[in-house]
């Protein structure tokens, strides 16, 4: 997961009096994230593919990978080895149930994310971490990515 470190920032301030100009010195201990989570988005529609990748890197999320089919997805997944998926159920050129198996044949602990219109799919909650139904609320789905990789 996420490991983090300390950084000292130092911040200058400069005062100016009528004869003088003083230099103070202030430094502060601020957190920073050494690795963010990184994910692969799996969807035929590219739109929709480009905006749930916008909005969460807009979060701070890294998406390492878009794909508009299951293999294509699947052959992402396997190169960059994300910290999560979000994916469609029905794609042409192999589907999101084709998708999730081959995937899990690869990692059974991956963090999956069926974002889907239409999901004829039974036990399917079994094999992936949450189902969402289309329209998605985005910011519903970060913080279940955050809560579930926390």
């Amino acid at each position: 997961m996420s490991a983090s470190s300390v950084f000292a920032v130092r911040k200058y301030h400069h005062n100016t009096n009528m004869e003088k100009r003083h230099k103070c010195f202030i430094e502060k201990d601020i957190p920073c994230a050494m690795t963010r989570l990184t994910g692969v988005i799996i969807d035929d529609e590219k739109d929709v593919a480009d905006l749930v990748a916008i909005f969460l890197e807009l979060k701070g999320l890294d998406i390492v990978g878009r794909a508009y089919n299951g293999c294509q997805g699947v052959q992402i997944f396997e190169k960059e080895n994300p910290d999560f998926v979000i994916l469609d159920m029905k794609m042409p050129e192999y589907d999101g149930a084709y998708a999730i198996s081959e995937i899990k044949k690869k990692n059974p602990d991956a963090k999956i994310f069926v974002v889907t219109g239409f999901c004829p799919y039974d036990n399917l909650e079994k094999d992936v971490t949450f189902v969402f139904t289309k329209p998605v609320d985005l910011t519903k789905l970060y913080e279940k990515i955050t809560a579930s990789l926390a």
